[in-house]
């Protein structure tokens, strides 16, 4: 049997290895058994080195979809995961499907970052159990040949295309290839290991690793002619490991500046502090769900859901509330329970259910937008007053003088939203966390919401910007939860929600939340390039696993429902809710009816592959070694 365009793969002397493996997650007894656990590690380390370095921050760069997806593949259980080359220069990993069953695991890769095509490959044709199965190309044959063990301990071989078996046959070893040498990292089960040229370990290396700061450019002398007021730059160049930059701000001496006699010719030094905001954590207390925009007009403004504390409180998860500041650090502070603000920050309540005649319980996720001038919030509530669980996506306009700092401005009466004629599935079911954004001169939301008997799930439509309550598009499920890292630890099955939409060189990313409202909360990312069409799903890319989740971050389980706003020098800032650890606030019990998710905010990092970092830490940011710098300063006749 012969392959179609078969290929000698040619490879530059081996330079380091690539590590696969599955890891006990250490929270297993909260998930789907076995499935979190069975997703795919890496590490690598080069040829002569003794350690291995994690990448991904030692998590999981691959899951399989799950045994609970709306269309599972396999068990969702990948069992001793073996990576391969195959004969195009492209990369194959095969896995057993938890190791049961006549069928194995098999994907495809390019580039080792991203797999795909993931499908079951049948090896027998009489249901014998596959375990542990690895694939060598074998150029001779020009065939690929897979071997596995079945539950008795017989072993076979047979030589495939990658689509069917072509032979069979008894043999008496396995022969899977054993790990030389290394500190292995902790595993669950057999480890495979692939040979890598020093171009395949950089692009690896560059994607998954901690992206961190390694210089600041440096500023060239500037030069003024006598008489000239100074002005130095106010931003700097900070440059990071994988080729990436960004902006950051300089504070100049102010005595260095005073010093500078600008009608005598001289060099003077001028010492400089790189600027670098550390926000307070958390940002704002009790405020889950939190959305901050900054407006033209100078403000930042920031809202959130109000708190409940504990079941049984009527006065929680019942009005909107607005802060604003010049600042991004004016809005911070802690809120009492009680809905009193510390002196100096200023909320105010623009909007409340017990006014209203067709809105009830629960007001959740609120989110202000300004569209095409005018200012709108995008919030769910209820259609009932009695029946809290009735969520349907709202909007209020704000009217008047168009200040949306004025509760009067504000429309009394919600909108809910309407489908578009002859959508039927837009609203009709369970729907909340509608968010609001434009690309490419359409205007676009996206909302979650429970289709038909499926899970809670990401939808898309195009609206009328004047009307914006109006869907102008029939609906479309954008994303449906795929992986065990997005179901519900509490049992309620799989869940997307709470999307957000940041853009960057023409892509369009949109953030959403998985699992529960307790420390499995977390953060992933869907993509398309602007310039293709938004409604088409098949345009849009799903990472796999979670970018942002409780190990990323210090002291705070949890992270999700966040939004995005910008500093004062344009750099991206995510807005999030998390819990604190340990914390026990009203009723403490950790769900929707303890008020202890806190807004937070950090930094939002782009990589030069256009990848997003969230958990970027301060050091990572700023390199304190980086942080004074110094200008030459030549004043001229």
């Amino acid at each position: 049997m012969t392959l179609k365009t078969q290929v000698s793969v040619t490879l530059d002397e081996d330079y380091a290895e690539l590590l696969v493996y599955t890891q006990d997650s250490g929270m297993d007894e909260n998930f789907i058994s076995g499935e979190r656990d069975s997703a795919l590690c890496a590490a690598v380390r080069i040829i002569g080195e003794d350690k291995y370095s994690l990448l991904n921050n030692g998590k999981p760069i691959h899951y399989p979809t799950s045994s609970y997806a709306v269309v599972p593949v396999g068990s969702g259980i990948l069992k001793n995961p073996y990576l391969f080359r195959k004969s195009d220069g492209s990369y194959g990993l095969i896995a057993g499907n938890n190791n049961k069953g006549s069928k194995a695991y098999l994907f495809d890769s390019e580039d080792l970052i991203t797999f795909q095509n993931e499908r079951l490959l049948s090896l027998n044709e009489a249901s014998v159990s596959v375990q542990d199965p690895f694939a060598l190309y074998d150029e001779k044959i020009d065939a690929y040949r897979i071997r596995w063990t079945d539950d008795k301990g017989i072993y076979y071989e047979t030589v495939t295309d990658l689509k069917r078996i072509f032979s069979v046959s008894e043999i008496e070893v396995l022969n899977r290839p054993v790990l030389e040498g290394g500190s292995l990292p902790i595993v669950s089960g057999l480890v495979s290991n692939l040979k890598l040229t020093k171009t395949e370990y950089e692009r690896v290396s560059r994607h998954y690793s901690r992206v961190i700061n390694i210089a600041v450019e440096t500023i060239p002398p500037l030069t003024i002619q006598s008489g000239c007021s100074v002005q130095p730059p106010n931003k700097i160049k900070a440059l990071y490991s994988d080729g990436s930059f960004k902006y950051l701000g300089v504070q100049w001496e102010n005595e260095d500046l005073l010093a500078v006699r600008t009608y005598s010719k001289g060099t003077y030094k001028i010492k400089g502090t790189v600027e670098q905001i550390r926000y307070p954590d958390p940002f704002i207390k009790y405020r889950a769900d939190p959305h901050i925009t900054k407006s033209n007009d100078g403000y930042y403004y920031f809202t959130a859901s109000y708190p409940i504390n504990g079941d049984q409180d009527l006065e929680g998860y019942d009005r909107i509330v607005l802060r604003r500041s010049q600042t991004l650090e004016g809005l911070a502070g802690t809120v009492e329970l009680n809905g009193m603000a510390e002196p100096g920050v200023h909320e105010i309540v623009i909007w409340d259910e017990k006014h209203s005649t067709s809105n009830g319980r629960y007001i959740w996720a609120p989110e202000i937008h300004q569209i095409n001038g005018n200012w709108f919030i995008f919030f769910t509530a209820s259609t009932s007053k009695n029946n809290l669980w009735a969520l349907h996506p709202a909007v209020i306009a704000c009217k008047g003088d168009g200040d949306p700092f004025k509760k009067e401005n504000w429309d009394t009466e919600a909108h809910f939203n309407i489908p578009y004629t002859g959508d039927n599935i837009a609203f009709n079911s369970f729907s909340l966390d509608m968010t609001y954004f434009e690309s490419g001169g359409q205007h676009y939301v996206a909302w979650a919401q429970y289709v038909e008997a499926g899970p809670s799930s990401i939808l898309i439509a195009t609206i009328n910007p004047e009307q914006p309550w109006i869907l102008s598009s029939k609906s479309v499920i954008l994303s449906e939860p795929s992986y065990a890292w997005e179901k519900a630890t509490d049992g309620n099955g799989m869940i997307n929600e709470g999307p957000s939409v940041i853009k960057r060189d023409g892509t369009v990313y949109l953030a959403f939340s998985a699992s529960s409202v307790n420390w499995s909360y977390c953060i992933g990312v869907l993509s398309i390039s602007e310039g293709e069409n938004l409604l088409e799903v098949e345009n849009w890319v799903k990472i796999n696993y979670p970018v942002l989740e409780t190990n990323d971050l210090d002291n705070q389980n949890g992270p999700g429902h966040n939004s995005f706003t910008v500093d004062k020098f344009g750099n991206p800032i995510i807005v999030y809710h998390a819990r604190t650890p340990g914390e026990k606030e009203g009723s403490g019990n950790g769900g929707l009816g303890d008020p202890g998710r806190h807004a937070r905010i950090k930094p939002v990092h782009f990589t030069e592959d256009g990848s997003l970092v969230f958990s970027m830490t301060p050091e990572e940011e700023l390199n304190p070694m980086f942080k004074d710098i110094y200008l030459d300063l030549i004043v001229k006749d």
